[in-house]
């Protein structure tokens, strides 16, 4: 029998699965996500060297290719599941919305118990964004409605915070949200499927 860690948590059906032990972290997450185009990640890895030069921050930064806009979190557990994708598009062909402009124009660091976040946050297009979560949420379930949002890209886990500053506005249309699979703990994002906005 598969114990209950190993089941996909997919809102509304059921109870999630209780978190694994500490000994026994989930090796994969699944989650919606805004990805920024090509140019945007350029612009926005050359955002977090210059905030790391200017606050003395350690830390390698986050890949350009894994940078997001983290939407619901879809699934955690040991076993990545081969429809899992087909699953939530099951669930998600309600939502139609048209493609948004994405502005991250903040920068600020969120504290860990051992480490501090650098992240970029947006002050002018930040509704488009919770619409958006807020019609993926209702659509894959009432249980997601309970998890916390708080629309940010990572950038670097690091030693230290930075103070709530602005930055140069960083800008793109986003068309579509994906469905990324972490391999956590490894620096590895695959994107598994991916819905246009429209």
């Amino acid at each position: 029998m598969t114990d209950e860690t190993d089941q996909p948590f997919l809102p509304g059906f059921g109870l999630a699965p209780r978190r694994p032990r500490a000994t026994e972290p989930p090796r994969h997450r699944a989650f919606l996500a805004l990805k920024p185009d090509d140019p945007a990640a350029e612009r926005i890895s050359e955002v977090t060297l210059r905030l790391m030069h200017e606050n003395g921050l350690a830390g390698r930064p986050l890949k350009p290719k894994n940078l997001h806009i983290s939407l619901p979190l879809i699934w955690e557990g040991a076993e990545f599941p081969a429809d899992l994708a087909q699953t939530v598009s099951a669930r998600i062909q309600t939502v139609r919305l048209p493609p948004i402009e994405i502005i991250l124009d903040m920068a600020m660091s969120f504290r860990q118990p051992k480490r501090h976040i650098l992240v970029l946050g947006a002050t002018r297009s930040v509704a488009n964004i919770y619409n958006l979560n807020r019609h993926l949420v209702f659509a894959m379930g009432s249980r997601a409605r309970k998890i916390a949002f708080t629309p940010h890209m990572t950038l670097l886990y690091t030693n230290k915070p930075v103070d709530k500053q602005p930055v140069e506005p960083v800008r793109w249309m986003a068309r579509e949200f994906v469905l990324v699979h972490s391999f956590v703990g490894l620096g590895r994002h695959e994107t598994v499927a991916r819905w246009p906005l429209r």
